[in-house]
């Protein structure tokens, strides 16, 4: 799975389907670095898909409570 988008669709898919996910377990599950991920969130917040973040140790990502 090399394409951008393609890697995009799949955190949001993971999002939907997990209560929280950390950045390094996207990262593995995508087999890329934590900023890529990042990016990829960034990228879900420009579509207006409202992703949240916890920072710090134990922080994670999540979808806003409601959104599908």
């Amino acid at each position: 799975m090399y394409d951008p988008i393609l890697r995009v669709l799949t955190v949001l898919e993971i999002l939907q389907a997990r209560e929280r996910v950390t950045g390094a377990e996207l990262a593995e599950r995508l087999e890329v670095n934590q900023r890529t991920v990042q990016r990829y969130i960034a990228r879900l917040q420009d579509l207006c898909i409202p992703v949240e973040s916890t920072r710090g140790v134990g922080g994670s990502y999540r979808l806003k409570p409601g959104f599908r």
